[in-house]
């Protein structure tokens, strides 16, 4: 496996992470992560893990 790959790989997941935990935040109404934290996931590299954390249902609701 490329260093390349490893490294979107990486942030990929990080990122969808980073979704999740926003969105715990949502519902739990607290203080949410800036979306200028989010975009810059998304900017180097984690486009297709915030996409996917966005898109994924919520198994609570």
């Amino acid at each position: 496996m490329g260093a390349g790959v490893l490294y979107l790989l990486i942030v990929n997941v990080l990122s969808f992470i980073v979704v999740g935990a926003d969105k715990q935040k949502a519902r739990k109404r607290q203080r949410r992560i800036s979306e200028r934290t989010l975009f810059l996931w998304a900017i180097i590299g984690g486009s297709v893990g915030s996409y996917i954390g966005y898109e994924k249902p919520s198994i609570c609701t």
